[in-house]
Parts: C-alpha cells; structure tokens; sequence
C-alpha cells in the first residue's frame, strides 16, 4: 500500500539533492547500501546457503503461495517475493542514474 508513496519520496529525495562535487548525494548513496544486504539475503535463500531459508523464514515469515505455485521464491526480509524485485529495480535505477 505504501509503495508508491515511497517511490514518490525516494524519487523526489534523489531528484532535488544537490550533488556535492562529484559523488553520489547522501540519501540515494544510503539507499543503495540498504540494497546489498537484502539481495545478499534474496540470493542465500535462492540457493538455500547453509539452510538460510529456515532461518530467514523463522524471522521474517513470507506470505503463503497457492497450492498450484510450486516454485521457491526469495522474499530476503521483505515479506514478498514481489516486494524483492521492486526493491532491485528502485535501486538500480537509482544506482543508474
């Protein structure tokens, strides 16, 4: 629900920072730290390193998937399978930029 809204805010942050001599403005320097760990996570759980998944699932439990869905899929820490691959695009667009 609030997703838009913090593409909207991500988005204006990034957008009217000043850049200061020639690296990256603070706000979207941090977010695209924020993203490492997360994919880190999605990509040990893809994989299932060193039974990850049970962990991350104690933590953090996903949202059940239909009984015709039988394909894994990482949700990292954010609940959602899906909420992982827009988490990647805001990043990499921001890294892109």
């Amino acid at each position: 629900m609030l997703g838009p809204a913090q593409y909207l805010v991500v988005y204006l942050l990034y957008s009217r920072t000043g850049f200061l001599g020639r690296g990256p403005a603070p706000v979207p320097q941090r977010a695209d730290g924020g993203s490492v760990p997360v994919a880190a996570i999605a990509v040990a759980q893809a994989v299932d390193l060193a039974g990850v998944r049970q962990l991350i699932d104690a933590y953090y439990p996903t949202q059940p998937l239909p009984s015709w869905d039988t394909v894994y899929r990482p949700a990292s820490v954010l609940g959602f399978y899906s909420a992982v691959g827009a988490f990647g695009l805001l990043n990499f667009l921001l890294a892109w930029r």
